[in-house]
């Protein structure tokens, strides 16, 4: 078994160095993946095309999921040609378009990072081919119940309090997903899905192992 398993290493390091001499990205920890979104991408240039994209996939670790995301990029660019390609991974269709997404990548083709995109802290990222976020692990199965509830069901719980600074009622969407999960108030919490700059790969050069 040890000497198969020396194998198998061998054998995915001389896939993924074959692959860059190629100059094609190798993402071995990407996962499959759905694009169930996309939209235009408000530019403010005429020199630049660009797009967002939503996609799901069953990632679960840091490396899925940047990688996953990163894949995506770089495929629907070859596909559609964007001089720059925005992807969210997410856990579900259902929580498209919410801020509880896994992972972010910016992936510029044409090397001017997120150069036109509005909004954009234009000392972050004004060259380059990407800029990639990711959170450390996908959420565990009771909080991605709690997160879906959360967004899911506020609209049935509309606040009244015309000073709340929430268009819905908290302690009662709360109580409402205790409910439904079966479980105490105070253990409904919204879980936190933090991204952080993805180091996993070199990804000024796209294909190889970040120096340790």
């Amino acid at each position: 078994m040890k000497h198969m398993a020396i194998i198998t290493l061998i054998a995915t390091t001389i896939a993924f160095f074959s692959g860059c001499a190629k100059g094609k990205p190798v993402f071995v920890h990407a996962k499959h993946y759905e694009v169930v979104d996309e939209l235009p991408m408000d530019l403010k240039t005429t020199k630049r095309t660009g797009r967002m994209f939503s996609i799901v996939s069953n990632a679960q670790t840091a490396d899925e999921l940047a990688q996953t995301a990163m894949l995506a990029a770089y495929e629907l660019h070859n596909v559609h040609g964007y001089d720059l390609t925005s992807v969210l991974l997410y856990p579900n269709k259902d929580l498209i378009r919410t801020g509880a997404y896994y992972a972010q990548v910016e992936y510029a083709a044409d090397n001017k990072g997120t150069q036109g995109v509005p909004g954009v802290d234009k000392t972050l990222f004004t060259s380059g081919k990407w800029k990639v976020r990711a959170a450390n692990n996908a959420l565990s199965g009771r909080e991605l119940a709690i997160i879906n509830l959360w967004y899911g069901d506020q609209h049935k719980f509309p606040s009244k309090d015309m000073h709340s600074s929430l268009s819905f009622d908290k302690a009662a969407l709360t109580d409402h997903i205790a409910k439904e999960l079966e479980v105490h108030v105070a253990e409904v919490k919204l879980p936190p899905i933090v991204c952080r700059e993805y180091k996993g790969l070199d990804v000024k050069s796209r294909m190889t192992p970040a120096p340790n």
